[in-house]
Formats: structure tokens, sequence, C-alpha cells
């Protein structure tokens, strides 16, 4: 009768059914009365058992949509560390390839530089070329070469 399932009438009908129980007189009246109420107890638990059913069907599914949700946060909140991961990993990578290009620059007087004698490439360079080291100018027939 506690139950949040059962209608107001089926709750009149065991109330009444408890009543006549305890007002029987004889053993013959209150085995009358038990199986009435027992009749009536069976009757109410099928007409309530949908209800129940539907109601933890409906917790269920909030629990699991629950559940999902709280997977959609985590793989967010992932996704968007990959993310930041990924942002910081391209920024140092510009960073060090920005850092590699100074260095490989000409202008750069903090490291050495190779110079090529005029009319030779790199491919042919041999005993035809020289490493000048950081700060130092280049001689005259030569050109720089940036690897």
């Amino acid at each position: 009768m506690k139950s949040s399932y059962t209608s107001e009438t089926d709750k009149q009908l065991l109330n009444t059914g408890l009543d006549n129980l305890a007002a029987a007189k004889t053993e013959s009246s209150a085995n009358s009365a038990v199986a009435t109420l027992k009749e009536t107890i069976t009757a109410t638990q099928k007409r309530n058992k949908p209800a129940e059913d539907k109601a933890k069907a409906e917790a269920e599914a909030e629990k699991k949509a629950a559940e999902a949700t709280k997977a959609a946060a985590e793989k967010a909140e992932v996704e968007r560390k990959a993310a930041e991961k990924a942002e910081a990993d391209r920024k140092a990578a510009e960073a060090a390839q920005a850092t590699q290009a100074e260095t490989a620059n000409v202008n750069n007087t903090s490291a050495s530089k190779w110079a090529i004698e005029d009319g030779y490439t790199w491919h042919t360079r041999k005993g035809h070329s020289t490493v000048i080291p950081p700060g130092g100018s280049l001689p005259p027939g030569y050109y720089w070469q940036v690897p």
C-alpha cells in the first residue's frame, strides 16, 4: 500500500479488506476476510506491475543517459587536451624551425658557414670550399652556401 504505483482505489480496497479482517468475530469470517484480502493484493500487484516496470525502465534509461553524458564530457576533455598539446607541439616545431633558419642564415654571426669558390657548386665544391668560423668574413672569390 505504500507503493507510489498503487492507485487510490486499490488502497481503499486493501484498507477495507484489513478493516473486515479486524472486524471478524469468528474464525471462519476471519478466514474469509483473509482470502478476500489475498485476492485483492494479487489483483493490485498485477495492476501495478506494468507501472513499476515502466518506472524501472525509465530510471535505467536516465542512468544510461547520465553515463553517456559523462562519457561524452570526458571524451571532449581528452580531445581538448589533445588539441592543446598538438598546438603546443606545432608552436615548438615552428620555433625550432625559426631557430634553425636563423642559424643557417648567412647573416648569422654566431654559427659557422660554408664558403664556396666562385664557379663551383655545392656538389662540385671538394677542394674549392672552406668553413668560415662564427664572425668570420667571406674571402674574395667565394660565395656563401647555406646548407
